[in-house]
């Protein structure tokens, strides 16, 4: 096997082999990733993150969002795609959305790509009209991004269903929050929250 972040050839042993029948991160690159699941919740609502934003795992989502390396988006959930599917079996994934010229100008939407691999029905129900980067902001400008989000037409198919809202990275939850009260307007039974990363500064509830 080789290693889709180093290129290195591996074999795996351990527990690892239960949840993975291809594995393709070696030990050394999962060690880094340092897989912990932070719980929290975001206006009431229950979240889970599956790393810290380590300085690794930092380097890898630029390499895949910002390097266009598309083979990369099947690392992040790789070792778990089989607990995921437990814990949220019979969910909705709606993906927090970027602009679509950044996605047209990256060669694909970089959230979705990412949890696609679950083989979860997906439903787009919002969409960003500014291009305007949340890594770029101030904290009291992220705020804004509540102004920057709105539902889309497929809204209305998340109606009794149970909602998880996914995305790459949670940082101040202001996205998430914005997220969260454009998919309460189709009156959904559940609203779940699972980003691949959170920073260490965010606490839980907000």
């Amino acid at each position: 096997m080789v290693c889709k972040i180093c290129f290195a050839d591996f074999e795996l042993s351990g527990f690892r082999l239960f949840f993975e029948a291809h594995p393709i991160v070696c030990e050394k690159c999962f060690q880094k990733m340092n897989p912990q699941f932070f719980h929290g919740k975001i206006l009431g609502y229950p979240s889970i993150s599956i790393y810290e934003y380590n300085a690794f795992i930092r380097k890898l989502i630029y390499r895949y969002k910002g390097g266009k390396d598309y083979e990369l988006k099947d690392v992040f959930l790789a070792s778990y795609n089989k607990l995921l599917r437990f814990i949220y079996r019979d969910y909705v994934l709606v993906p927090v959305p970027s602009h679509i010229k950044a996605d047209e100008e990256r060669g694909f939407s970089h959230v979705q790509e990412i949890f696609f691999s679950l083989g979860m029905p997906l439903v787009i129900a919002a969409k960003k009209i500014s291009l305007s980067k949340q890594s770029n902001r101030r904290f009291f400008e992220r705020k804004q991004i509540k102004n920057e989000l709105i539902p889309t037409d497929n809204l209305t198919k998340l109606k009794d269903k149970k909602v998880l809202i996914v995305d790459d990275i949670m940082t101040t939850g202001f996205t998430l929050q914005a997220m969260i009260n454009i998919v309460k307007k189709a009156n959904p039974q559940k609203i779940k929250i699972l980003t691949v990363a959170r920073r260490i500064a965010y606490h839980g509830e907000e």
